[in-house]
């Protein structure tokens, strides 16, 4: 990803970068739902970033996350170090629905058979050789 490069976000309303690169404040963006009809917020996806906190093995990419901090509709994310060549790490971490994942004592040994997402499709099948997806009605 280059840096400089316009940043069209599909979950967010906005990503704004601290001066610095060490902070990333963002908002959900609104009207999006997940697969099993939920609202995707902002608290997913501090949910979702405070989980590389806690549990550092899920975050594969070290970016090096210091805090996470909710006000209003926004989040801000706070890190260790820039984040400036590491931003592409940093916007394209797959969120997940707090609803289901809030009550999984240890999301590094969870299994989830039943995944949700916020495309148009639900996964129904997965082997090594296919994927079978339903669009909802």
């Amino acid at each position: 990803m280059d840096p400089s490069a316009e940043v069209e976000p599909w979950l967010a309303d906005t990503i704004e970068w601290s001066a610095d690169y060490t902070s990333l404040t963002l908002t959900a963006k609104d009207g999006v739902t997940w697969s099993d009809g939920e609202p995707f917020t902002v608290e997913d996806i501090a949910f979702t970033f405070q989980q590389f906190i806690d549990f550092p093995e899920l975050d594969a990419a070290a970016i090096g996350l210091d805090s996470v901090a909710v006000e209003g509709d926004a989040v801000t994310l706070s890190f260790q170090a820039p984040m400036y060549v590491k931003q592409d790490k940093v916007l394209h971490k797959l969120i997940v629905p707090k609803h289901i994942w809030e009550g999984v004592a240890d999301p590094t040994a969870e299994v989830n058979l039943d995944p949700v997402g916020t495309g148009p499709y639900s996964l129904t099948q997965f082997t090594s050789q296919s994927v079978q997806a339903r669009r909802p009605r």
